[in-house]
């Protein structure tokens, strides 16, 4: 089974606070009015800069864990928008992409094998803004083996 969104952000709740960082889950980008809300980012790690008197983001996390949003042109822009708004060093996409080439969803098998191109491709889209792509296993994996 997939991951969950929850079991993603618990996971890296226990790596970033064991690795120094404040963690804040729906971490919202908030602006002036009328705008609000501008984004909400599934999972940030912050800083406490003391001199700034505020915690700056250091990496954005975004989670995929259906694979009809993977393939949704404008979701997937909509979470790299999200990873830039947020203004991290590093922006993450987390989505269960092993799982799937091993086992793709059923009506998913011919487009599983070009996941790596697409990927690489939502990377340059999100430029100049770093991105890394994490897969969820992983993380689960990692976090587990953490005290």
């Amino acid at each position: 089974m997939v991951p969950t969104d929850r079991e993603v952000k618990k996971g890296l709740k226990k790596m970033g606070e064991i690795l120094g960082f404040i963690c804040q889950n729906e971490y919202e980008v908030a602006v002036q009015e009328p705008w609000g809300i501008l984004a909400r980012i599934d999972h940030v790690w912050l800083k406490k800069i003391p001199i700034l008197e505020q915690n700056i983001p250091m990496v954005a996390f975004e989670i995929t864990t259906t694979i009809s949003k993977l393939w949704s042109k404008k979701l997937m822009k909509g979470d790299l928008t999200n990873l830039r708004l947020s203004q991290a060093a590093l922006g993450v996409l987390i989505l269960p992409k092993e799982r799937w080439k091993q086992n793709p969803p059923p009506g998913w098998e011919t487009w599983v094998w070009r996941i790596d191109n697409l990927l690489e491709n939502l990377k340059k889209i999100a430029s100049p803004l770093r991105v890394e792509i994490w897969d969820a296993d992983q993380v689960l994996s990692y976090s587990s083996k953490l005290a």
